[in-house]
């Protein structure tokens, strides 16, 4: 991961923990996304954070008590900005319906913490972003 910088969406924390990595069976993964986070390699964001709040499960317990600080701001113009041109390049991509691109508006706004240099990470297999 090193010279990366990884935004992860909230299906990220929450099909880790119901499908693949169950805090008591792995608790590794947890740990390393924490360290991740520390060296500054991976973060989220104040929305997926509000998302995990709405859950109420392990996952908002982890997030609270151990990955809290990794969770950036969104309160940012240069957010926005970021946003709105992710939003367009998106609405551009006839491939994909109109209802598909709805829901990646609704959803990029996670993607607007992208800055150069960052990748974000939706475990979508249906949508991948480059900024």
């Amino acid at each position: 991961m090193a010279n990366s910088r990884y935004v992860l969406d909230s299906n990220v924390f929450i099909e880790a923990a119901k499908q693949y990595y169950a805090f008591d069976l792995a608790p590794g993964f947890w740990k390393s996304l924490v360290a991740y986070a520390k060296s500054g390699e991976v973060i989220s964001i104040d929305r997926v954070k509000q998302e995990l709040d709405r859950v109420k499960d392990g996952v908002t317990t982890w997030a609270d008590s151990d990955f809290r600080e990794a969770f950036a701001s969104t309160d940012e113009t240069a957010v926005v900005q970021v946003y709105g041109r992710i939003v367009n390049w998106a609405q551009r991509q006839t491939r994909y319906s109109s209802s598909a691109r709805a829901e990646f508006a609704q959803v990029a706004g996670m993607a607007g913490r992208l800055c150069p240099g960052q990748s974000m990470y939706r475990r979508d297999p249906r949508i991948a972003v480059q900024p």
